[in-house]
């Protein structure tokens, strides 16, 4: 039999005085995205994105699973017209609003009722937009909107702080938050919910984004944020329903007063 090579006893030593489980600032054990993009392929397990896509993949039994177009149909449909119908029936109290022609968050909003790709989007995401400290949730195909809660004073500072630095200055203009429906989007979608929910939002914000650059303001789109903390600041659950993205915009002409007063400050 073969002994293995004994170990002298200062290397023993130094085995034992080391530390056995370095701390996570190493940066071996706590990789930044970049870099473990990089690496990916010597992971064993992968990430949790790629087990996403793995594990969502349609076969043959899944497909057949599905709702049929006229199912599919109906699902929405039910959506569509439950949602209309409290909307209308609302009118007059104080859950209920009509947005006036005038308010630059209703122009910013109007491709929710002119877009009839936007209003189909609407069922895979809630658009929820601030108004006086409180959240109203964009009715499909309708220029208005259902109270959906209050929030407090330091709301759009606290949706800044949850974000990557340096997050937007959101105190001007207007803030729309994306929520997904993940439960919604089970019935026509199945194991791709989550799919179908990011592509709801993607036409959302597409739509979004061209109004907001058509009325002269600056579009900003994130989906970089503590999910977590942002979850909670509008009653999301992170599973049912999740924020999946913010989008904020404010006038081109502000943006220009204020980077005046900025150089005016300098100058000084």
């Amino acid at each position: 039999m073969t002994l293995r090579h004994e170990l002298h006893p200062e290397h023993i030593y130094r085995v034992l005085e080391q530390t056995l489980i370095p701390p996570t600032t190493v940066r071996e054990l706590d990789p930044d995205v970049i870099e473990s993009a990089v690496t990916r392929l010597n992971s064993t397990t992968g990430s949790p994105s790629e087990s996403y896509l793995v594990n969502s993949e349609f076969t043959s039994a899944d497909l057949k699973r599905l709702p049929s177009p006229e199912e599919a149909k109906t699902l929405r449909n039910y959506f569509y017209s439950t949602a209309v119908e409290g909307y209308e029936k609302s009118l007059g109290t104080r859950w209920a609003r009509s947005w006036e022609p005038d308010e630059l968050v209703a122009q910013l909003l109007s491709p929710a009722w002119n877009n009839p790709v936007v209003a189909q989007g609407l069922y895979g995401v809630d658009l929820l937009a601030l108004v006086d400290k409180q959240l109203w949730r964009q009715i499909p195909s309708k220029p208005g909107a259902l109270f959906e809660r209050n929030v407090g004073s330091e709301f759009v500072r606290e949706v800044a702080r949850i974000m990557p630095e340096p997050a937007p200055d959101f105190t001007a203009g207007s803030l729309l938050l994306l929520v997904g429906s993940h439960v919604r989007m089970q019935f026509t979608h199945g194991i791709q919910a989550a799919r179908g929910m990011m592509q709801s939002a993607g036409m959302v914000i597409g739509a979004l984004t061209n109004q907001a650059i058509a009325l002269n303001m600056q579009p900003v789109i994130i989906s970089h944020f503590n999910n977590s903390s942002m979850n909670r600041l509008v009653d999301a659950d992170g599973v049912d329903r999740a924020v999946v993205a913010v989008f904020a915009a404010k006038p081109l002409a502000q943006l220009h007063q204020e980077a005046s007063s900025c150089e005016g400050t300098d100058h000084d």
